[in-house]
């Protein structure tokens, strides 16, 4: 998944992706998460990740919260086990996590 959009309010596309690489031999991934580029300096952060897991990431949306043209981040994590959301804040410091809920699965 992947999405363009100024995240910071620094009027440049930041890329915004949200990614698993797969273990052909495993049920488990190698790594899934999530991560900026920022278009202007080619940084790139990963927001929240995991390793060796089934877990699957998706950016379900964004939100200006404080009216600063900085955005949150909707984020979902699901695996076999459980699922939930998180709603994280990008700050100059890294990515903090506002709230979260999660539920085990039907």
């Amino acid at each position: 998944q992947h999405l363009g959009l100024d995240l910071d309010g620094d009027d440049t596309i930041d890329h915004l992706w949200a990614l698993t690489l797969d273990d052909p031999g495993a049920a488990a991934h190698l790594w899934s998460g999530v991560m900026i580029v920022d278009e202007a300096t080619g940084r790139a952060r990963v927001v929240e990740a995991s390793r060796g897991d089934d877990y699957a990431y998706a950016v379900i949306g964004t939100v200006d919260l404080r009216g600063d043209k900085r955005r949150a981040l909707w984020l979902q994590r699901a695996g076999a086990e459980s699922r939930g959301e998180r709603l994280v804040e990008l700050t100059d410091a890294g990515p903090s996590p506002l709230s979260e809920w999660t539920c085990p699965p039907a």
